[in-house]
């Protein structure tokens, strides 16, 4: 079976490189990836660089990584961001609050 979510537990971050497509049908991968970095307690990155195809349950998914992370006060970033996941954030309004790393409150996308 093929993983679409690795999740690496280093020293300083956990890192999640998600991979290939990235849709509805990985729910089940992307909880349990969640799970496995919020578990670790450190900083999560995000790492999009072989993300082929993101819908918008992959957002969901940045989203839901992002909220979580939020929860329990840990940073999370997003890195190596390809163009057409750039585009949707900021189409959405959800740029700088999934790019930033900060914690604080998402916003309210508005339809385009």
């Amino acid at each position: 079976m093929h993983r679409h979510f690795l999740v690496h537990t280093g020293d300083d971050v956990t890192r999640v490189e998600l991979i290939g497509d990235i849709d509805v049908t990985l729910r089940p991968d992307a909880g349990h990836a969640l799970g496995t970095a919020l578990t670790a307690g450190r900083p999560v990155v995000l790492d999009l660089r072989r993300v082929d195809f993101l819908d918008s349950s992959g957002i969901g998914y940045l989203l839901q990584f992002r909220r979580a992370c939020d929860e329990v006060q840990l940073p999370c970033t997003l890195e190596h961001v390809p163009p057409q996941v750039h585009l949707v954030l900021d189409t959405l309004g959800l740029r700088d609050y999934l790019l930033g790393g900060t914690t604080g409150d998402a916003p309210l996308a508005s339809p385009g």
